[in-house]
């Protein structure tokens, strides 16, 4: 256990290591109360500024009041190493043509990419080096996937874990990344930099307060400021790693720009804002946007990717926003549907080669009411010629029906 002990402000001096200090983080330009070893004498005349009369220090790591100790901070003992174990994936590949197994399989990957995820990121919350090794074998995972079966990553990206946001949602924006990528006709080397990219975009959140990343309410106008702190502490937290692409340590510090420079954190315009940097900021909005929040219901992928298209041009760079809808498709998977005999379907692929026609499994009946899933076979039913029931007559807002765990479909 550290040597922990109280001091007065005044007897503070460069060499010691302060572990904590009494003041609100709004009131303070610390990141956190921790600020760790104290390396000039500006810092510590910042402290003694806040006006606390006592902060704490931590003996192991720092000098004493009398000079005692080295004033190098050794760090904390290593914990046992962690024992990982994400869970295995299915060797076989699923057909395109077969929903249900494509379904099953993403949701193997999804668990065994949340799992790398948090192992990844996780480094970050105890000053660790980001682990790059495990984040290019997730990312060459997603892309061995999109390369024989697109739909896998078309449901990845609409898999969602509520108690893990930070990193499902990371886990969305590099498996869409990649998914866009490939749509482009992009080589694999460029897809692992689109997927690095959306896996490291928020890693800023895990160098934040977690009561403030993890609050259930809508935050305040001085949490968000420090919310968006993040992005200019990511960058500063990576650009320096070993074996980090530069162009996804400027994606961190850029994701959250707009074209229009109403973004930050430095309210770039046109191009200054990097191409990297506009991938991401649509990816970001768009699986932000069809996520739920305690404060607000998802929207459909449909009304999301509206919403992006009223700043087409505006926020968001045209070509990028145009080549995203085109990829996603007419009808993005996870949406939810009316068909012409009334009943309701959730979305759970595509055939590529038929835009109009996808997956679709129909899990209400005209009156709303839930029935057993079953898989719709569209072009086998003539939908093409428009004399079907089984035709989309529209799109279905989640505050009208939810849609289905998609789980619960297989």
């Amino acid at each position: 256990m550290n040597a922990l002990k109280l001091v007065p402000v005044e007897n503070l001096r460069p060499g010691m290591f302060v572990s904590r200090f009494d003041l609100s983080w709004f009131k303070h330009p610390f990141l956190s109360s921790r600020i760790g070893l104290l390396k000039d004498e500006k810092t510590v005349s910042e402290i003694k500024a806040l006006g606390v009369g006592f902060v704490e220090i931590d003996l192991d790591r720092g000098l004493d009041e009398d000079g005692n100790g080295d004033g190098v901070d050794h760090g904390a003992p290593e914990p046992p190493p962690e024992v990982f174990a994400p869970p295995p994936l299915p060797t076989r590949m699923p057909a395109v043509s077969d929903p249900a197994s494509t379904l099953r399989f993403a949701k193997k990957l999804f668990d065994h990419g949340v799992e790398c995820t948090r192992r990844v990121l996780g480094a970050a919350e105890s000053g660790k080096p980001v682990e790059m090794d495990q984040a290019r074998a997730l990312i060459g995972k997603l892309i061995t996937s999109v390369k024989a079966n697109q739909n896998v990553l078309r449901l990845l990206g609409v898999l969602k874990d509520y108690d893990e946001y930070t990193f499902t949602h990371c886990l969305n924006v590099a498996s869409m990344g990649v998914l866009f990528g490939n749509h482009m006709g992009l080589p694999d080397k460029q897809l692992e930099l689109l997927g690095l990219s959306g896996l490291l975009h928020d890693v800023g959140k895990c160098l934040l307060p977690k009561e403030l990343v993890n609050k259930p309410d809508k935050l305040t106008a001085d949490e968000f400021e420090l919310m968006k702190r993040h992005t200019v502490l990511g960058f500063e937290y990576i650009q320096h790693q070993e074996g980090i692409p530069e162009q996804s340590a400027l994606g961190v510090l850029e994701h959250h720009e707009r074209l229009d420079g109403t973004g930050y954190p430095r309210q770039l315009t046109g191009s200054g804002v990097a191409g990297m940097s506009r991938i991401l900021s649509v990816l970001d909005v768009y699986d932000a946007l069809t996520s739920d929040r305690v404060y607000r219901i998802r929207l459909s992928p449909h009304t999301a990717l509206k919403t992006l298209f009223e700043k087409r041009g505006v926020a968001f760079a045209e070509n990028v926003l145009d080549r995203f809808v085109k990829c996603v498709g007419v009808f993005p998977t996870s949406s939810v549907v009316q068909l012409r005999n009334g009943c309701y379907a959730v979305v759970t692929g595509h055939d590529p080669q038929r835009p109009l026609n996808p997956f679709m499994t129909v899990f209400r009946n005209p009156e709303g009411m839930p029935v057993k899933p079953r898989r719709v076979e569209t072009l086998r039913l003539g939908v093409e010629s428009g004399t079907s029931g089984y035709d989309i007559v529209r799109h279905v807002e989640p505050s009208e029906i939810p849609p289905p765990d998609l789980g619960t479909l297989l």
